[in-house]
């Protein structure tokens, strides 16, 4: 998972993963909750995990003092500085109309790209409920709420499952756990990964997605908590969850994921 520096819930049991990891786990010392029972990691050794945890602590407190040293020594020089510029006399421009011209495109402009962003956030929503088995198909029995998702309107807190930014109006949330969603992951996954980009928690566990986590998972850069678990996924985990360095939580138990932990998935580990 590539270096996934803030993590700390991570849930794999109920899979078919191997590997050695006694030197990974040595180095979670930010991991809260950690969860591989039953898919068969080899050489686990609690004391040593615990005698290296301590030591990264200790490096870690010993950087944080050092850093604080610095923003005093930053913050004092900062001072000194503007009761310098404070004895500067102020000299007063004319209004720069050009200027002030070129500032009001430049607002206009990103008023049409915010736009233009909630108008593909909306599009991709919807095409994500549609392959989702938001309707009622034969061995699909529909979503057991859609309440909010048959409006036409912006996208906004009063879609079922929905939470968006207060200022921006962007996706911060889409929870749909227990809610009969049907279909491939990635199907109805891919098209959120591009647009989504104040997404920071997406939870669709225990629900019946398939097939594969799609690579584009790692285009989600503002993701925080994701929850997987208790589906029928398949495959690999991808190493591209590895740009995902915000990432705290991540829980993919219950699935029927397998294969060897891929090289990037060790470094995120050996990161935290």
């Amino acid at each position: 998972l590539g270096q996934l520096t803030e993590l700390r819930k991570l849930s794999l049991y109920g899979n078919f993963l191997t590997g050695a990891f006694t030197s990974v786990l040595c180095r979670l010392i930010h991991l809260d909750y950690l969860d591989f029972e039953e898919i068969g990691f080899e050489n686990i050794y609690l004391q040593e995990i615990a005698k290296e945890k301590n030591k990264e602590k200790e490096r870690k407190a010993r950087y944080e003092r050092s850093l604080a040293v610095s923003a005093a020594a930053a913050s004092s020089h900062v001072s000194q500085m503007k009761v310098a510029a404070s004895l500067i006399p102020l000299v007063r421009k004319s209004p720069n109309k050009s200027k002030s011209k070129q500032s009001h495109a430049s607002i206009q402009k990103s008023k049409e790209v915010a736009e233009d962003q909630l108008n593909k956030e909306k599009t991709a929503l919807i095409y994500f409920a549609d392959h989702a088995g938001r309707y009622h198909r034969q061995e699909q029995p529909g979503w057991c709420t859609s309440d909010g998702w048959d409006k036409h309107d912006i996208v906004s807190d009063t879609w079922f499952g929905i939470l968006t930014d207060s200022k921006t109006g962007r996706i911060k949330s889409l929870k749909l756990p227990s809610n009969q969603l049907y279909g491939k992951i990635s199907k109805f996954i891919t098209p959120l990964c591009g647009i989504a980009g104040k997404l920071m928690v997406l939870d669709l566990r225990c629900n019946h997605m398939t097939g594969e986590i799609p690579p584009c998972f790692g285009y989600l850069s503002s993701l925080v908590e994701v929850y997987l678990s208790v589906n029928q996924i398949t495959g690999s985990i991808p190493e591209e969850l590895g740009s995902l360095q915000r990432l705290e939580k991540l829980g993919l138990n219950g699935n029927r994921l397998s294969g060897l932990i891929q090289q990037g998935i060790i470094l995120f580990l050996m990161m935290k």
